[in-house]
């Protein structure tokens, strides 16, 4: 009998953790402009294209901050956008799967790719999993342009 209830038991937390590791993510994202000039969203910027987003220009004043939630399918599993002033361009990226795989691994990734080089950052930050927005630990990302 004990036999028996470690199979379930081992069954039981088999499927819990397998739909945990399936299930979406949802990221807090923080874009950070640490310039002395207001910083705009490129066109690869996917939030101008949304329906509730009418009307919000998604500029960042200087030294402020813009926070976003961005949902992240296992199907797309990773985001990349811009940020610019002038020649100066950030690329930001973030997912929660391995690039080019279908590994659990979150990550975080900036660069400079204008014309004119800028300092560009990334930082992941874990957080507790203590909210309906965050599944298999929490994660927040931190992007600095300038």
């Amino acid at each position: 009998m004990n036999h028996l209830f470690t199979c379930f038991s081992a069954l039981f937390f088999a499927i819990v953790s397998g739909w945990a590791l399936a299930g979406d993510e949802v990221l807090e994202v923080e874009i950070f402009n640490a310039t002395a000039q207001a910083i705009v969203p490129g066109k690869d910027f996917s939030w101008l294209e949304a329906p509730d987003a009418t009307g919000h220009d998604f500029v960042i004043e200087p030294h402020s901050s813009l926070e976003l939630l961005y949902y992240l399918p296992t199907s797309r599993g990773a985001d990349l956008f811009t940020y610019q002033q002038g020649e100066q361009a950030c690329l930001f990226g973030f997912g929660h799967l391995t690039p080019g795989g279908g590994n659990l691994d979150r990550w975080a990734q900036a660069r400079s790719i204008g014309s004119v080089p800028i300092s560009c950052a990334a930082e992941l930050i874990a957080v507790p999993d203590d909210d309906e927005y965050s599944l298999n630990g929490g994660s927040r990302v931190l992007f600095t342009m300038g």
